[in-house]
């Protein structure tokens, strides 16, 4: 899989391309809204695309991406957290919005949501008795109600309940 990162902090866009390769992607880093717009984005799994850019803000970034047909996943992550970003990100060409900071497990699952329903997939979802576990998204659910559980616990809990099926 491949991603497109649009990010001018060195530090942010480093630690972005290090947790996705994690996950096997091959990751491409630009500084600048411009270059973005000039990347191989439409070959790109998923584009990670960053508010306050130098050139041009993630908006515009968004808005040009879509207005030249390209249909990548866009993943907006900003520091900015407000409402009034999230809407204006999504009605701007944006899937979704990530506020900084977040988790790790957060960005990976978002990203593979993202991915698989821009390919069409539905999520994997494991029922078993009492207990729904849904795969990508990392939750589970007894009796239709959320559990909290960290990632070690999801983890046993997934291979106790793949093992029963």
């Amino acid at each position: 899989m491949r991603a497109l990162i649009i990010e001018d902090n060195p530090n942010t866009s480093g630690s972005l391309a290090f947790m996705l390769k994690t996950e096997g992607f091959a990751c491409q880093i630009v500084a600048l809204g411009q270059d973005g717009l000039g990347s191989n984005a439409r070959e790109c799994d998923i584009i990670l695309l960053d508010l306050d850019l130098p050139d041009m803000d993630g908006f515009e970034v968004a808005r040009r991406f879509r207005a030249a047909g390209v249909l990548t996943p866009i993943l907006m992550v900003s520091g900015l957290d407000g409402l009034d970003h999230k809407i204006k990100a999504l009605e701007f060409g944006a899937d979704d919005f990530l506020a900084k900071p977040f988790a790790k497990s957060e960005l990976l699952t978002r990203t593979h949501a993202l991915i698989r329903r821009a390919n069409g997939e539905p999520d994997t979802v494991i029922q078993s008795g009492r207990i729904v576990i849904n795969v990508d998204a990392r939750t589970a659910q007894v009796d239709g109600k959320p559990i909290r559980l960290t990632e070690g616990e999801f983890a046993v809990l997934l291979e106790r309940v793949a093992r029963e099926h």
